[in-house]
This record gives structure tokens, C-alpha cells and sequence, in this order.
């Protein structure tokens, strides 16, 4: 009878794991607020930024043309976490948080359908934008467009004296996010001039994580590479 009652607290405490749980890996992959089991979501995203994908918990800039999980199917089933292509299936590719891949399946469109504002019509001018099936790093494409004003622009957005929208620089009053600095003029920076931190291991990224040599706010996902024509 001793021994039974000795084990008992240890029957307790394994039951009481049982109910708890180990937690949910796909729960526990999102980072929005350094908070672990954030998953982002409408609501949860800063201003000017959008959730990408509620599996890793990862936003955006509003304004990127970024492939984003979400866009297609706000609830799919969240992929295999991962921080190299070594850590997906065979015939699968890591892909970081908003990390940018072919938008439909097919080539990039690219319409010019303006070369300067000399060739639109008063009050407007030609601007840049990416276009259909298009990736950040594509060739833009062009069209005519109302000129802008002080209120016109999104937040993280100027009024030019060219009547454009633009960055604001990260040396001229914007912020950069989590996991960038301020590099503005380099290779490899934004339009307002940050750059995503380069890393070796998680630790670098502290509360992020180390995808591909950079930093984000959470792992990769593994994907099927989608072909294009």
C-alpha cells in the first residue's frame, strides 16, 4: 500500500501533462508581438503592415507585392516550419515570411503604358507599379495616374514634388521594423532605405528567426515550387 501511495502523486502529474498538452506547433511558430503563440491576423498587424501567413505569424508592409500564403487562403493548412531548403521534403523549397515567387503560375506582365508625365493628360502623371503576376524585383510597369497630395499617401508615404507617393527614408523620419536597419543607398535595401539583417543562427534574430542567412519574425514554410511557362 506504501508504494501504491507513492506513485500516486506521480500518476497526478503525468495526467494533468496529458490534459495540458505539449502545445501546438503550428500555434507556436507565430511571432507578431514576441509573445509566443501569436498568430497574426487582421486585426493584430501595426499600421501599414498586413498578415502574410497566420502560421508563422509574420506581417508585411500593406504596400508589397510579396507572395503571401494568406492572400490565397486565410486559413490553410499551416506547412512545415523550416530555415533552410535542407529541412523540406524532397521535391519542397523553404520559403521565407513574405518572401516574394511567382504570383499565378505564369510570366511577369509588364505594361508601359506610359514613358514620362509629358504623355498624360493634365493633373496627371506616370508612375511606376508592379503589375499582374508580378514579384518585387520584376520589371515595373507603367500607366498614368492622378497626381498626388499631402493626405493622398498611405502612412510611410510622401508626396513628392514629381506628384508621387514615395518612401519616406528611414534617415528622414520613418522607422524601420524588427529585424532591419537603416542602410539607406545600399544594395539590398527598400524603398525607404532598410535592409533585413544578415544572421548566422536564431540568436542573432533574438526573439525572431534565421531563414535563409536573414532574419524574421518566425520560421519559413516549406512549399512545392510552383513552375512557370
Amino acid at each position: 500500500m506504501r508504494q501504491h501511495a507513492s506513485t500516486l502523486p506521480l500518476i497526478c502529474l503525468l495526467s494533468l501533462i496529458a490534459v495540458l498538452g505539449c502545445g501546438d506547433s503550428r500555434r507556436d511558430r507565430g511571432r507578431t508581438d514576441g509573445a509566443p503563440g501569436a498568430t497574426c491576423g487582421p486585426a493584430t498587424c501595426a499600421t501599414g503592415l498586413r498578415c502574410c501567413d497566420h502560421c508563422t505569424g509574420s506581417c508585411i508592409p500593406a504596400e508589397s507585392g510579396a507572395f503571401c500564403p494568406d492572400d490565397a487562403d486565410p486559413t490553410h493548412e499551416c506547412a512545415a516550419p523550416c530555415r533552410a531548403n535542407g529541412d523540406c521534403p524532397m521535391g519542397q523549397e523553404c520559403l521565407a515570411p513574405g518572401e516574394s515567387r511567382p504570383m499565378c503560375g505564369i510570366a511577369c506582365m509588364v505594361e508601359a503604358l506610359c514613358v514620362d508625365s509629358s504623355e498624360c493628360d493634365t493633373g496627371q502623371v506616370c508612375a511606376e507599379y508592379l503589375g499582374g503576376c508580378c514579384s518585387p524585383g520584376d520589371p515595373l510597369s507603367t500607366q498614368c495616374v492622378i497626381a498626388c497630395t499631402p493626405e493622398a499617401c498611405v502612412a510611410g508615404e510622401a508626396c513628392a514634388m514629381d506628384g508621387i507617393c514615395r518612401p519616406v527614408p528611414c534617415d528622414a523620419g520613418f522607422t524601420c521594423p524588427a529585424h532591419f536597419t537603416c542602410r539607406v543607398g545600399e544594395t539590398g535595401a527598400d524603398g525607404h532605405g532598410c535592409m533585413r539583417d544578415a544572421c548566422e543562427s536564431d540568436i542573432t534574430c533574438g526573439s525572431g528567426a534565421c531563414v535563409k542567412s536573414f532574419c524574421y519574425d518566425g520560421p519559413g514554410a516549406c512549399v512545392t515550387p510552383m513552375a512557370v511557362p
